[in-house]
């Protein structure tokens, strides 16, 4: 390759040569497409972006084929659509025996609603409890920009020393005490403040100075104090609801810590977050909070296997620059983000204006589905990103010209007797010119290839593994023959909730959903709260006893 053969750029797909040598056709991690009748699998533990607008197949041809598919690996799902994942992949955790955490605190499911300990991670001893703290607030209450700056900065300021003070007076904190410190504050101040006054030998000298400016600001601006106390009320609002206050308890409550996902034994688990869709923008800083604490879980044990966060609905969760913290950063720790967006626009609102920037550059997994780049803007983008190559072009007016003047010069010399050393240079010229290819700069995708990309390929930039972009195949699980079993009627697509459609080596058939008495060997798995709940598999498909 020389400059003169790709003057206006190289670009150009990788081969299967070169997809291969980078190892995507290999055993290991959960898969994200194909390529003729090779899966790809993403392995090397760097973060990935999924863009695709609804309807474009992010759950039923990416999202669970990459759970169904790797039944050894761990993941932890945020499923706000009528806990769709989580009842498909039920019986895939029974025949694969994967232990399943679901945390359904609404009952969207039927599976148990597993309590949880957010916090456990703050505790007094901890070496990492004022970062820890600090990340927890940053979670719940972001930068909301412009003039709210100062009451978002001051708020996590006084959230922390709150945090921090529970922790030391009571050797841990819970979503619970919190709001209720946070109301104890808002209702008689002076009642609040006796808390570090009458302990202030038990608290370290930060969070007295901090409950020091509190009473300062409380006497001298109490409106500005009054401001920052209501950002900080209104980020643990949710814990008004009595189901939250049931679910999200401390560790004496906890029917299992979140540490279970960081378990450093190897084996495969699964933690479900459901919530009802119309609740997630309400939820949202819990939701964030959840998401940091299992960040904050995970970092703690880096020689735990990865942890897959596969965080659907990204943007809805508000301003959350910590998303881009984790691909940036986090695989050391082995915290592998799937953050799925349906377009450009709800990146820079989630991840802030440079957000977009880090997430592409760190990202080792970028997958824009077929039928889901609907938008001009985010196709112009992929269309810069993926470069230019130089196509040379034959220009035939030009060429058919040449050919008739020197075959008009070739007549003279012979006929009349032309001088050949006059004729001699000219004929060269014109013998360039008659083959001469024309070269011209050309996409290596152009927009309006991006939007009419069939629903069944997607583009596929694998910078993490060193390749060139390249398109792939993906399909829906349900038609899969090798997932047959492994996955009950969608709630949201599927009438007969009783039956569901498998595919066999004679096309697709449909199947009943049997109830069973629970095997033993399923017996200690959370799914099955000791043997309480209904044991069901798919007909034919039965665990082994």
């Amino acid at each position: 390759m020389t400059f003169d053969q790709h003057a206006y750029g190289s670009a150009r797909f990788a081969t299967a040569a070169e997809i291969r040598a980078a190892g995507l056709f290999g055993s290991r991690g959960p898969e994200f497409g194909h390529l003729g009748r090779q899966f790809l699998r993403h392995w090397n533990g760097g973060g990935a972006r999924v863009t695709g607008g609804s309807g474009s197949g992010k759950s039923s041809q990416i999202l669970l084929p990459a759970i169904l598919g790797a039944p050894e690996a761990r993941f932890v799902v945020l499923d706000f659509k009528n806990g769709e994942i989580s009842r498909i992949i039920e019986p895939h955790c029974a025949l694969a025996g994967i232990p399943f955490y679901s945390i359904d605190p609404y009952g969207v499911t039927d599976l148990p609603n597993q309590r949880v300990s957010l916090l456990s991670h703050l505790t007094p001893g901890s070496a990492m409890l004022v970062p820890d703290s600090q990340r927890f607030w940053r979670a719940l209450l972001p930068d909301s920009g412009g003039d709210g700056r100062f009451f978002d900065q001051t708020g996590r300021r006084f959230g922390d020393a709150i945090t921090r003070m529970d922790v030391a007076l009571q050797g841990s904190t819970s979503f619970t005490a919190l709001y209720s410190l946070m109301l104890l504050a808002r209702a008689d101040f002076n009642a609040f403040l006796r808390i570090p006054e009458q302990a202030s030998d038990r608290l370290p000298p930060d969070v007295l100075a901090t409950c020091a400016e509190m009473r300062a600001m409380y006497d001298d601006a109490a409106r500005t104090f009054e401001s920052v106390m209501a950002g900080l009320t209104n980020s643990l609002a949710f814990m008004a609801d009595p189901n939250l206050q049931a679910t999200l308890v401390d560790d004496s409550l906890a029917d299992a810590p979140l540490s279970v996902i960081a378990d450093p034994e190897p084996g495969p688990v699964i933690v479900s977050l459901i919530l009802p869709d119309e609740l997630l923008e309400v939820l949202a800083p819990m939701v964030r909070a959840f998401i940091s604490a299992i960040r904050t879980a995970k970092k703690a044990r880096p020689d735990a296997p990865p942890v897959h966060l596969l965080i659907d609905e990204a943007a809805r969760m508000g301003r959350f620059e910590e998303l881009a913290k984790m691909v940036a950063v986090d695989r050391a720790a082995g915290i592998v983000p799937w953050l799925f967006y349906q377009d450009d626009g709800q990146i820079a609102r989630n991840l802030g204006p440079t957000g977009k920037a880090t997430l592409e550059a760190n990202a080792a997994l970028m997958l824009d589905l077929g039928g889901g780049i609907r938008d001009y803007e985010t196709a112009r983008a992929r269309s810069e990103t993926l470069g230019h190559r130089t196509l040379a072009m034959a220009d035939p007016l030009t060429q058919t010209r040449a050919r008739a003047q020197a075959q008009e010069l070739r007549r003279r010399l012979v006929l009349e007797g032309a001088d050949p050393l006059e004729i001699g240079p000219k004929l060269w010229q014109l013998d360039y010119e008659a083959n001469h290819r024309t070269l011209m700069r050309k996409a290596l995708m152009e927009p309006e290839e991006l939007l009419s990309l069939p629903a069944d390929r997607m583009l596929v930039q694998a910078r993490g593994y060193r390749l060139r972009p390249f398109l792939a195949g993906k399909r829906p699980y349900f038609t899969q023959a090798r997932f047959a079993g492994r996955f009950f009627p969608n709630p949201n697509e599927d009438q007969d909730l009783g039956t569901v459609r498998i595919a066999t080596r004679w096309g697709m058939r449909r199947r009943r959903i049997v109830e069973a008495p629970l095997p033993d060997r399923l017996q200690h798995l959370p799914q099955y709260a000791g043997g309480l709940r209904p044991f069901r598999h798919v007909e034919g498909f039965a665990p082994a006893p």
